[in-house]
């Protein structure tokens, strides 16, 4: 069984750069694999010469794979990592909708202060 380069078999831990060791769900950007499926960050596979570059774990052609499930897991991290109201507006557009609703509440409760 391959054992992550941090030597961590948790989840988390599986989501480290090979070459960098940094917890990949922490970057921005593409996340490749070689085939044999050592995790590089965007900037790593940038460093190492892209696609043509030899893998430092298997030394094996890194190619030029995109790991999605990484990615997906990743977003999630961050996703689940945000304030629970940015979280709950799930986009900008969402966020700025949730924004104006509070702003039009404010207002509305002004108004009828104003009237009492």
């Amino acid at each position: 069984m391959h054992r992550p380069a941090g030597g961590d078999d948790s989840a988390e831990g599986c989501l480290e750069c090979g070459t960098c060791l940094a917890d990949l769900r922490s970057i921005v950007g593409p996340i490749q694999q070689c085939e044999q499926g050592h995790l590089q960050c965007s900037g790593c596979f940038a460093l190492l010469g892209g696609a043509e570059a030899l893998c430092p774990s298997c030394q094996q052609p890194i190619g030029n794979i995109r790991n999605r499930l990484a990615e997906n897991l990743r977003d999630l991290a961050q996703l689940t990592a945000q304030p629970a109201f940015l979280a709950a507006a799930g986009s900008v557009r969402g966020q700025t909708d949730t924004l104006q609703a509070a702003a039009r509440a404010r207002a509305a409760a002004g108004d009828l202060q104003r009237d009492a």
